[in-house]
């Protein structure tokens, strides 16, 4: 994450607003449990340091359930995907776990083949970083990258089956649906048609950010505010 980043090394600076990114918390479509709330004594895999973990944590937390009471296991991304498709039709469990949670686009491929049900949902601030010396020598490089990622999010709007087929080869995963796309758009106002593309930081970005800064507090050491390590100088006006 941006946070352990700036953490470690605080040369570094958040150059502008990527995208926001969904994470999901999921249980079998059979699974009795229909909220976080139900999680109270039970298994949940999570891929430990990314975003999911945060979010699921504070979906705890909001839930009155206390995280020792929730049995947290490590599971990467790429092993979701054959957990679920494994584990037999109608099961109410993936092996030994209740839940699963992570981001997108996983999830939200097996959630359009309705090989699971969501339950929670929640939203990261994602950042585009640069190294501050080379940022400070070349302020103009930064601002075309930037016009050029406004630019792709153009394209994309305009092109979403082609790109998303670019994407699909390039990862290895299977065909991404439309209704799949639409999940893992959902939180991002830049794919949609119509809206006005932004790249640059808003008030309303910062608890976002300073809440993945806290939680990865415990593994730097390091108090930091999030607002010192990012700024809005070099985005271009057509995006803020």
């Amino acid at each position: 994450p941006a946070a352990i980043l700036f953490a470690k090394s605080p040369d570094w600076q958040g150059i502008g607003r990527l995208m926001y990114n969904r994470t999901s918390t999921y249980v079998p479509p059979e699974s009795p449990i229909r909220s976080i709330k139900e999680l109270d004594g039970k298994t949940v895999g999570v891929p430990f340091g990314a975003a999911a973990q945060r979010v699921l944590a504070d979906a705890l937390h909001e839930a009155k359930i206390e995280t020792d009471k929730v049995k947290l296991i490590n599971l990467g991304m790429l092993e979701h995907g054959p957990l679920i498709r494994k584990t037999k039709p109608n099961s109410q469990k993936w092996d030994q776990f209740d839940a699963l949670s992570g981001f997108d686009p996983i999830p939200a491929l097996l959630e359009a083949k309705k090989s699971l049900r969501t339950i929670h949902e929640g939203k990261v601030c994602a950042l585009v970083v640069g190294k501050r010396k080379f940022l400070m020598a070349n302020s103009k490089a930064a601002e075309s990258f930037l016009a050029a990622l406004g630019e792709a999010y153009e394209y994309y709007r305009s092109h979403k089956t082609e790109a998303n087929r670019w994407f699909t080869e390039e990862a290895r995963l299977e065909e991404l649906p439309s209704s799949a796309a639409e999940l893992t758009e959902k939180f991002e106002p830049n794919l949609k048609n119509g809206e006005k593309i932004r790249l640059s930081f808003r008030e309303e970005d910062y608890p976002l950010m300073q809440k993945g800064a806290d939680f990865v507090k415990k593994v730097t050491g390091k108090t930091i505010s999030m607002k010192d390590f990012v700024t809005n100088t070099f985005v271009p006006k057509a995006y803020h």
